[in-house]
């Protein structure tokens, strides 16, 4: 088992790719990620390929489905593009609840102007068996995107959402699972519920990042 990167009493992380540590993890109550749709590195004989770069979402979410207790739950972000092609393969593995739609308020200019603005996000929320919500919660959720200097990743995610979806499915023990942990905003805000995370992510300086955010305690990182 490869050492983890940092570690705390609430949080775990590890430098490495999910597809390899996952399978000596022990079981999770909820995972919770933002999985890249189409990344650069690859190893020989990589089946899902877009263009020069791998779709993880094939290996990883079988690898999810095994680490997940009886009762687990899932919550993955996804994207107005992706989801036509993310919605089959999820289903393959989870049974699908609701999609969550994230309401960034002000839409971020798409690349193509002829497009629309893209002002949401959905969240795909599933498990494998059964699994209850703590009370009623609505499936749209409105919050900024991290801008200027709060924001220290390309994809990362406020810490308001995240904390949300948490509230909504943790128990007292719960432990939480973010296979691409990226700036770390799925273990701070599992440490400021007083809850376990491990994180695994693939790039190390986001690895320093994440670890530096957690070792400041409860404190959201510097402003």
């Amino acid at each position: 088992m490869i050492e983890p990167y940092y570690q705390d009493k609430f949080v775990t992380i590890y430098h490495a790719d999910c597809r390899e540590i996952l399978p000596e993890l022990p079981k999770v109550d909820l995972v919770l990620t933002d999985p890249p749709y189409g990344v650069s590195y690859k190893k020989k004989g990589e089946e899902y390929m877009i263009g020069d770069t791998v779709n993880l979402i094939p290996y990883f979410l079988p690898l999810a489905r095994g680490i997940l207790k009886p009762d687990g739950a899932i919550y993955l972000f996804s994207s107005t593009t992706k989801l036509v092609d993310t919605l089959p393969i999820f289903n393959t593995y989870f049974k699908l609840h609701s999609i969550i739609i994230w309401d960034k308020r002000i839409g971020q200019i798409p690349r193509q102007l002829s497009h629309y603005k893209l002002r949401y996000e959905p969240i795909l929320y599933g498990s494998k068996g059964l699994h209850r919500l703590n009370g009623y919660a609505d499936d749209v959720f409105q919050c900024d995107i991290p801008r200027g200097h709060k924001r220290v990743h390309p994809t990362q995610k406020p810490i308001e959402i995240v904390t949300y979806l948490l509230e909504n499915s943790i128990k007292d023990d719960s432990v939480i699972l973010d296979p691409f942990l990226g700036s770390g905003t799925t273990a701070l805000a599992s440490k400021q519920l007083g809850r376990k995370c491990i994180g695994i992510e693939i790039e190390e300086k986001y690895c320093e990042i994440a670890a530096k955010r957690c070792s400041q305690g409860v404190l959201e990182f510097p402003q």
